[in-house]
């Protein structure tokens, strides 16, 4: 979309609707956009052409009544129900008609189904989300009718476009990696007869990215060199194991695939839940000339387990392109629907401090673990549990109660002010989130 076009169209849009908000403008422009290329947004031809005419006519279609959202929307709906996100139906060229705001929510594709909103005041709703199925995705949209009787709906082309969030209770990020320093990435390698997997500061030109993703520093990329890129292939860049004992998984990260002057090469994603024993296809990105945000819903492709792994696979085949790819902000999320609860009391060195687990078994074993290393990754066979602290510590346990909480109290020593403790709890196939503290 060239710059000149696109404020030619933003004009003819306000002034078919003055009232039109600028992210609405853009959302328009960017959901009616002809593709050039793969569907949506890609490196190639970013959102498409812009298309004057369904841009004026959307703008015109939303000079009645707009949709507000004070607090935001939500990017994830608690499974238990409850969740509500405030609405606010504002008149523009006719006013809204109070009480008829409706939420329209879905998992799993199929219908729709429809819920009227309540109404706070004349025109404000909450919108309020049922109970649904943990490790879902939610789509979901609004509408209300003006005074003259049309029903509205936002976004303004729903169904088509909607509004997605994750149903969970919380998301942890247990594994982080920015490169600067080697967390057990490995590299293979299949006839390659350039553009090997490195880990390091790139080197711009021909095709090679200026700086890394993340401002870090170090990045990997195919070959460390100027003016080397991939030949032959498929060179492999396979990440350490990562797992989770419950939930689902979100690998994001950012890449750099450039890829010109030949046959198109992809840059493949795939994961395992084996260690790396069997691998299975989740994406593949295409030719771009910038860094760009990747993210895999793990678990769609692989059951989750304790025993996980993604890889990047990349090939110049026919050698015949200038392809160089990179890696860098890897992290792994866990996507959780159980969770004990943990409180730690103020560290302070010389002094106790009391560790507290609520919401566990009645009757269980709590163990109470603690690291100086920070978040990693430890499968404890005998709980069937994951625990997501490096180098983890046994503090002590404690039987959970008949109300479910086990508390521990432990000896700060004075050796460790200034220090930072991260703490987790588990139990057989449980566990509470990770918390940091640092000692005073």
């Amino acid at each position: 979309m060239a710059s000149p076009h696109v404020n030619g169209v933003v004009a003819m849009m306000r002034q078919a609707n003055p009232n039109i908000a600028v992210e609405e403008v853009k959302q328009i422009i960017y959901d009616t956009a002809y593709d050039l290329g793969s569907t949506g947004e890609d490196n190639d031809y970013g959102w498409g052409m812009i298309d004057a005419y369904e841009c004026v006519i959307a703008a015109m279609a939303t000079n009645n009544i707009t949709f507000e959202f004070p607090n935001g929307l939500p990017d994830m709906v608690d499974p238990s129900g409850g969740t509500a996100v405030r609405v606010e139906v504002v008149g523009q060229s006719v006013d809204p008609e109070p009480g008829t705001g409706m939420l329209y929510y879905r998992t799993g594709g199929g219908a729709y189904t429809s819920t009227a909103m309540v109404e706070i005041t004349p025109n404000v709703y909450d919108a309020v989300f049922p109970a649904l199925d943990c490790l879902a995705t939610v789509e979901y949209y609004f509408s209300a009718d003006t005074v003259d009787g049309e029903t509205v709906y936002h976004p303004f082309n729903a169904p088509d476009r909607v509004y997605a969030a994750l149903v969970a209770k919380g998301i942890d990020v247990v594994f982080e990696d920015d490169f600067e320093n080697d967390k057990g990435w490995r590299t293979s390698y299949s006839n390659l007869t350039g553009g090997r997997w490195q880990r390091g500061t790139p080197i711009e030109g021909n095709g090679a990215p200026a700086t890394d993703y993340d401002g870090s520093g170090q990045c990997w990329l195919t070959e460390l060199a100027y003016g080397k890129d991939v030949d032959g292939g498929p060179a492999r860049l396979e990440s350490p194991t990562f797992g989770v004992s419950d939930g689902g998984v979100i690998l994001n990260f950012g890449y750099w695939h450039y890829s010109q002057y030949g046959v198109t090469d992809e840059l493949e994603i795939e994961v395992s839940r084996n260690d790396g024993s069997t691998w299975v296809p989740a994406t593949t990105y295409g030719h771009g000339t910038k860094w760009a945000a990747g993210s895999v819903r793990a678990d769609d492709y692989v059951t989750a387990s304790p025993n996980m792994k993604m890889r990047v696979l990349v090939s110049d085949n026919p050698d015949d392109s200038r392809t160089e790819s990179g890696l860098d902000a890897f992290s792994v999320s866990n996507v959780y629907c159980d969770r004990m609860g943990l409180d730690v009391t103020p560290l302070i060195g010389g002094q106790n401090a009391t560790l507290t687990v609520t919401d566990a078994t009645s009757g269980n074993d709590v163990y109470f673990i603690y690291s100086l290393k920070g978040l990693g990754y430890k499968y404890v066979n005998s709980l069937a549990v994951v625990v997501d602290l490096a180098g983890p510590q046994l503090a002590g346990l404690a039987a959970a109660d008949g109300s479910g909480t086990a508390e521990l109290v432990v000896s700060v020593p004075n050796a460790a002010s200034g220090k930072t403790v991260w703490f987790q709890g588990v139990e057989s196939g449980r566990k509470t989130s990770t918390q940091s503290h640092k000692v005073n």
